[in-house]
């Protein structure tokens, strides 16, 4: 069982926002920590991406092989 089985939208939002912070409300934004921030939300926007376009199997489904 997943830890965010009913998404990443949190971690996403939680991410942007600071994102957000650190390029509007520094002074002197930090590439170091810009980079850090973006490649996190990069992450939880592919694993949110994976979660919602997962192919969904029918475990009663059967399949027949095709010569």
């Amino acid at each position: 069982m997943s830890k965010y089985e009913n998404g990443y939208m949190g971690k996403i939002q939680y991410w942007t926002g600071k994102l957000n912070d650190e390029v509007m409300n520094t002074k002197i934004p930090n590439l170091e920590n810009i980079d850090r921030i973006h490649r996190k939300l990069d992450y939880f926007i592919q694993r949110q991406w994976d979660l919602k376009n997962q192919p969904i199997f029918d475990s009663q489904q059967e399949f027949t092989a095709i010569d």
